[in-house]
C-alpha cells in the first residue's frame, strides 16, 4: 500500500479508534469533531485519499467507512517434509471477504461429530446462509429444533443425509422437518 501523510495517518487512526470503541464506524461529521476539522469536505478529501491508497473502503449510507482487515501472507509452510523457511510476501488475505458479509454469521461448535473433517469442539464455524450447497458440502442444519453441523450427502437412492465425520455417530436423514441453514465457509480455531 502507498505511504500515508501524517494527517492521513491521524484520520485513519481516528477511524480505527472510534470503530473499536463503538463497534461501528464514524460518520463524516463525527470525524470532523474528533479531528477538529470544520468542513465535512476537508474530511471527505482525506477519506478519498485513504480509499485511493487502499486503507479504507466506502459503501453507500450514513456510516459508510470500512477499514479492510487483512493479514499478510508471508510464505509457505509444509505439513509434511521439511522445507526451507523463506519469508516472501505473497499478498494479503482479506479477512473482510472471508468472515464478513451479508448473510454470514459464526457459530461455536459443541461436540466431536465432525472431528474427521477437522472441525473440533470449541471451533467457530463461519456460515453463509445465502450460498447454494451441493452434495459433500459441510452445512449447518436444523433437525427437530436442534442445530447441527454435518456434511450433506445424497445416496444412490436419491435420499439426502446429514453425515458426521466421526464413526461414533450415525447419519441423520434429511426429512421434511429439517432445514439447511447455510454452508460452512471457514473454521476458526484458537490455540
Amino acid at each position: 500500500m502507498k505511504e500515508l501523510t501524517d494527517r492521513q495517518k491521524e484520520v485513519l487512526e481516528a477511524i480505527k479508534s472510534f470503530t473499536a470503541e463503538n463497534h461501528y464506524p464514524p460518520t463524516v461529521r463525527e470525524l470532523c469533531a474528533i479531528l477538529g476539522i470544520s468542513s465535512p469536505r476537508g474530511v471527505a478529501k482525506h477519506l478519498e485519499a485513504l480509499e485511493k491508497k487502499g486503507y479504507i473502503k466506502r459503501t453507500s449510507g450514513h456510516r459508510s467507512i470500512v477499514v479492510p482487515m487483512e493479514v499478510p501472507l508471508i510464505g509457505k509452510v509444509t505439513a509434511g517434509f521439511k522445507t526451507l523457511a523463506v519469508e516472501d510476501l505473497d499478498g494479503y488475505l482479506s479477512l473482510e471477504d472471508l468472515f464478513y458479509g451479508p448473510n454470514q454469521f459464526g457459530l461455536r461448535v459443541k461436540g466431536d461429530s465432525m472431528e474427521g473433517s477437522g472441525i473440533l469442539e470449541g471451533d467457530i464455524v463461519i456460515v453463509n446462509s445465502s450460498l447454494d450447497w451441493v452434495n459433500g458440502d459441510v452445512v449447518v442444519a436444523i433437525v427437530e429444533d436442534m442445530a447441527t453441523v454435518k456434511r450433506i450427502r445424497r445416496d444412490e437412492t436419491g435420499s439426502w443425509w446429514l453425515e458426521p465425520s466421526n464413526s461414533k455417530y450415525s447419519r441423520i436423514p434429511l426429512n421434511d422437518g429439517a432445514k439447511i441453514v447455510g454452508k460452512v465457509m471457514a473454521v476458526i480455531r484458537r490455540y
